[in-house]
């Protein structure tokens, strides 16, 4: 089922994806306000964009979370 066709899940059973973006490392985590925590998920190491980007598609389509969470790096090292 497609996150199109899924019912609204009520907000205190969202689950979400965290990525942390990096030039060599993705950190990548995933979390739910059911249990109130996360865990952290293998890092994505690659410096390639694209193969970054399809490891991040295939942990999204494993995990199936309802909102994604994308961290942004303010400091000009990353």
């Amino acid at each position: 089922m497609s996150g199109a066709d899924r019912p609204p899940v009520p907000a205190h059973w969202q689950s979400f994806l965290a990525f942390d973006f990096g030039h060599a490392r993705t950190g990548v985590a995933f979390g739910s306000r059911l249990l109130g925590r996360g865990q952290a998920l293998p890092t994505i190491r690659t410096e390639a964009k694209e193969a970054r980007l399809v490891q991040a598609g295939e942990r999204i389509r494993e995990w199936q979370p309802d909102a994604l969470v994308v961290g942004v790096p303010y400091h000009p090292d990353g």
